[in-house]
């Protein structure tokens, strides 16, 4: 063989060699990197025990527990439901700023308007370039996401108006829908929705609104209620000290003095009190969540 041969043939081994090489150097850091741990926050605007949140959480783990990825679930709470002003906020984002400064995160859950609205402020400075899956968020706008390309999920879309027909179906001499709130975001928002249906009804039945009534108040009123009445749930409700009460405590409350039939629009109210509803299931809320999470976190 000429030494001009050999010398082609030993550049064209060289080439082979050498990605094979490499292949064998590389493919188990690949594999190490694709057996990494994704380490997914879960923003909740409320509290662990509130029985939304928790129905959400389960959601979430059924479907993690069956995904092939190893991944390390973090749950946070803003508590929001007991606190809510510019002042705690600006606090919560300290905190956060402070607890993550040296963590990174593949992805966040978020639930509820709450913590939406707090990373739509503050993910950049938190947790920049982290995809964003939300759930449980009412009134959702499109404006909402501008120029948000990370941000993504599935809403809560409550039908009033669906169990508002419903109920009149079933007790047709109703005159009066009433509504128990403690001025939350959600029952303002819930009443925002009302704000367009009314005009459909207002011709045969009266919507009759109670803003901050506490337990006490709301389950004297009830008492008083004309027998053609209704009664809708579309927010928590606070006892006498101002303290939160429990979907489900609030409703068996209200159940155990009412004569006229309560609906609601959440899947936790039934069993303690309520005739029924088209209802809302936190646990869908999280599953649902969870999945546009994997398709995420699977690239």
């Amino acid at each position: 063989m000429k030494d001009k041969e050999k010398i082609t043939i030993s550049k064209y081994l060289a080439l082979i060699i050498l990605p094979i090489f490499m292949l064998a150097v590389c493919a188990p850091l690949l594999s190490a990197q694709d057996n990494q741990v994704k380490k997914v926050l879960v923003l909740h605007s409320y509290h662990h025990g509130l029985s939304w949140d928790d129905a959400i959480d389960r959601g979430i783990e059924s479907v993690f527990e069956k995904s092939d990825l190893d991944i390390e679930t973090q749950f946070e709470y803003m508590d929001t439901k007991r606190i809510y002003d510019p002042g705690y906020l600006d606090q919560l984002y300290k905190i956060y700023k402070y607890k993550f400064r040296n963590r990174r995160v593949n992805g966040i859950i978020s639930t509820d308007n709450n913590a939406l609205n707090f990373l739509l402020k503050h993910s950049n400075e938190l947790f920049p370039q982290t995809p964003v899956v939300f759930c449980g968020v009412n009134n959702f706008k499109d404006v909402m996401l501008k120029d948000r390309s990370l941000y993504t999920g599935t809403v809560e879309a409550i039908d009033i108006r669906e169990t508002l027909d419903m109920a009149l179906k079933l007790h047709p001499k109703t005159k009066r829908f009433v509504f128990y709130g403690d001025n939350s975001p959600t029952y303002l928002a819930n009443k925002t929705i009302l704000g367009r249906i009314i005009p459909d009804y207002e011709s045969s039945i009266d919507f009759i609104f109670k803003d901050n009534f506490n337990i006490r108040e709301i389950t004297e009123h009830i008492r008083k209620l004309p027998s053609n009445s209704l009664i809708f749930l579309i927010s928590t409700i606070r006892d006498e000290q101002g303290q939160l009460l429990s979907f489900e405590r609030s409703a068996e409350m209200m159940a155990a003095v009412s004569s006229a039939p309560i609906y609601g629009c959440w899947d936790f109210f039934l069993g303690h009190g309520i005739v029924g509803g088209k209802l809302i299931s936190g646990f869908s809320q999280g599953e649902t969540a969870a999945h546009i999470a994997l398709t995420i976190l699977n690239g």
